[in-house]
């Protein structure tokens, strides 16, 4: 057994020379088995172990738990840090079960103990390796497809994420006693398993004790390398969406933005997935975003008109004109850029690190105008007041066309389509309410060069939203 653990490790790259791994041992027979195997292939691999319990404040049994692995760590040499928690009470003040809220501690302590040994040595790259088996990935497995779920959720439990490592995954749990047994270890008994207040304990009781008794000697085992498989689809499968979600969307610091045109020219299966993308970005996360949400969006892609859905965390997608608009803690009509006087010659910059340069050249027969998004040219002495960069406000207009007709910026905005709550957040270079140039957009026909230019004002923009 310990032989298939290290080809597993060796076979997902979990561990490399010098890494520190510490591992979570609550004293149960999986933690005692990963405990016992990483001590034994600390000296194949090189690397230095560390052990963290986490007292959940649950059982009466769990002082007699912390000192068992307290014990443990002391009979083989092993470094070990015990964190006590009050999980019950942290699950009723932030609305959480029970064991979702002992996840939440565990990794949290698991965390802090890295961040510590981090700040003792910078360059030891630190690895948290918890006992996770083929049985907790089918009933994960399982617990997902029953409660609806998609292809990322039948991945099951994966090997590893971010630096989280799960090297018992190859192992049954039947396998894990067998080598128990082998090294005549002792181990903790758990009370709780056998509660089926929780869910996973009526999973594994009923539904997957009863699959291996009955259907299949190995269920568990088949469902997990099911899971392995899915998760190899999966990955594939994100690249193609991330090609797809590059070809259609437009990702800011805020917002994420999609043409419909676009969209609509990807596979269905890829509409999907781009959409949860967008959502992911924002959120940070995939939890609690369903395909009932997922549907709400692609419904609102297909309406004719605009509307909005909302998400959860926060988030608004709106759907403007041809683009679907996510967005996340945005108020409907946004924030208005203040205004600013500039200084000509000179530089503004603006809240999201734009930057307007102004600078004053001599008009000279035969010049190009610069063929530009954000560089432009003005025929300075047409300007009346002082230049100033702002956003819109009302009485604002431009001048279209050469025979001087002015038509409102709201108009102007209306007409190309831009999204309401964006309208007040582009920079507007203005004289008094006659703007010069709306930034990305048009220019104002009154202050073109021409061939009576004298002396020309050069504007560019860069930075933040901006790019050439």
């Amino acid at each position: 057994m310990l032989q298939k653990v290290e080809a597993y490790i060796r076979k997902k790259n979990m561990i490399e020379p010098g890494d520190l791994v510490i591992a979570g041992v609550s004293g149960g027979a999986d933690s005692v088995c990963l405990f016992l195997m990483l001590k034994n292939l600390a000296r194949v691999f090189l690397f230095s172990l560390f052990v963290v319990h986490v007292h959940h404040g649950i059982r009466e049994e769990a002082d007699a738990d912390a000192d068992f692995v307290r014990n443990l760590c002391e009979d083989h040499n092993i470094p070990c840090r015990i964190f006590r928690e009050n999980v019950p009470a942290y699950a009723r003040r932030n609305g959480l079960t029970v064991e979702e809220a002992g996840r939440i501690l565990r990794y949290r302590d698991f965390a802090k103990v890295a961040e510590e040994m981090k700040e003792k040595d910078p360059s030891v790259h630190i690895k948290i390796a918890v006992a996770h088996h083929m049985n907790d990935c089918a009933e994960t497995v399982l617990f997902n497809l029953f409660r609806g779920t998609a292809l990322r959720g039948l991945a099951g439990i994966r090997p590893m994420r971010d630096d989280i490592i799960r090297p018992l995954l190859c192992l049954e749990r039947g396998e894990i006693e067998i080598y128990l047994k082998s090294e005549q270890a002792k181990y903790c008994i758990d009370a709780t398993n056998a509660d089926e207040a929780y869910t996973r304990n009526k999973l594994r009781h009923r539904i997957l004790a009863y699959a291996e008794r009955e259907i299949c000697h190995h269920a568990a085992r088949h469902i997990a390398e099911t899971a392995a498989y899915i998760e190899e689809a999966e990955g594939f499968l994100s690249k193609l969406t991330q090609d797809a979600f590059d070809r259609c969307a437009i990702k800011k610091a805020d917002a994420v933005t999609i043409r419909i045109s676009e969209y609509r020219r990807e596979d269905p299966f890829l509409q999907k997935q781009i959409l949860m993308l967008a959502a992911q970005l924002l959120a940070g996360t995939r939890k609690d975003l369903t395909a009932v949400h997922l549907k709400a969006v692609a419904a609102l892609a297909e309406r004719n008109g605009n509307g909005r859905a909302d998400l959860p965390y926060g988030i608004t997608v709106r759907k403007v004109y041809g683009d679907l608009i996510f967005s996340k803690g945005k108020t409907e009509a946004g924030e208005s850029l203040s205004e600013t006087e500039v200084k000509i010659p000179g530089e503004t910059v603006l809240p999201d690190g734009t930057t307007i340069s102004f600078t004053i050249l001599k008009a000279l027969p035969g010049q190009k105008i610069p063929q530009k998004k954000y560089t432009k040219w003005f025929d300075y002495d047409k300007i009346k007041k002082s230049v100033t960069v702002r956003g819109r406000r009302s009485g604002d207009f431009l001048t279209i066309g050469a025979s001087g007709h002015h038509k409102s910026l709201k108009e102007y905005l209306i007409e190309e389509k831009i999204p309401r709550d964006e309208r007040g957040r582009i920079p507007l270079v203005a004289d008094g309410d006659h703007v010069l140039w709306v930034v990305g957009y048009r220019i104002s026909e009154a202050y073109k060069v021409g061939e009576t230019t004298d002396t020309i004002l050069q504007i560019v923009v860069t930075g933040g939203h901006y790019d050439e």
